[in-house]
């Protein structure tokens, strides 16, 4: 386990996250395919989401033939001054409620090692999804399919890589080394028509655990 760096909203927050992440048989110590034993929220597979549609989730969906045992809950950014852990047991949702209630635009969500247990009773670990909160409506009277986009990108587990912000709202161009969830957030609220982002070389982390290509792109908001 190690802490990785987000910054949120002009803050520096560490979240806890797991180096190389395995599934494994705690009783035969055997790995297992990550991809295979992908677990989401409900019926949520993107990681940008918004508070009223994570509000909606009753449980995890989980692979079939496991039931849920217990994961941690690390909840960061805005609406949390510093990283807020729970330990959740069980499938339901009901009994961090009370901490989700205080998520808002900008909060992070990750679920770290999440125990599944099989009809054999074998325990496995896998690393859980992490979600982060967007405003809604998005960024007003740009073009929503360019924000959308934006916010995509946005909530992209970077491993590596540089966005560039000028333009409109950014009189200083601004460069944002790229490593971890969330990490353009705060500088894509500012964005308004006539901003331009550039990634360069961005990749990121699928949720299988793989590495996307590397994203050279620009975006102009019209």
């Amino acid at each position: 386990m190690f802490c990785k760096k987000l910054w949120i909203c002009g803050s520096i927050i560490l979240l806890p996250v797991l180096v190389n992440a395995q599934i494994t048989d705690k009783k035969k110590g055997t790995a297992a395919d990550q991809k295979e034993l992908a677990v989401s929220l409900g019926n949520l597979k993107d990681p940008l989401t918004t508070l009223e549609d994570i509000k909606k989730q009753k449980n995890f969906t989980l692979p079939k033939g496991y039931r849920m045992g217990s994961t941690t809950v690390y909840f960061s950014g805005e609406g949390f001054t510093s990283v807020v852990s729970f330990q959740l047991t069980g499938n339901s949702l009901e009994p961090m409620r009370r901490i989700l209630d205080k998520c808002k635009a900008g909060s992070v969500i990750t679920f770290d090692g999440i125990m599944l247990i099989d009809s054999s009773n074998n325990i496995r670990y896998v690393d859980g999804p992490t979600y982060y909160f967007s405003p809604r409506p998005a960024i007003k009277n740009a073009n929503d399919s360019l924000v959308n986009e934006l916010r995509i990108l946005a909530a992209k587990d970077f491993v590596a890589g540089k966005a560039y912000f000028s333009g409109s709202n950014f009189s200083n161009a601004i460069v944002i080394q790229l490593k971890g969830p969330g990490l353009i957030q705060g500088s894509i609220d500012r964005c308004a028509p006539g901003t331009i982002v550039v990634f360069e070389n961005a990749i990121y982390r699928n949720p299988d655990r793989t590495l996307s290509k590397p994203v050279n792109t620009t975006i102009k908001l019209l």
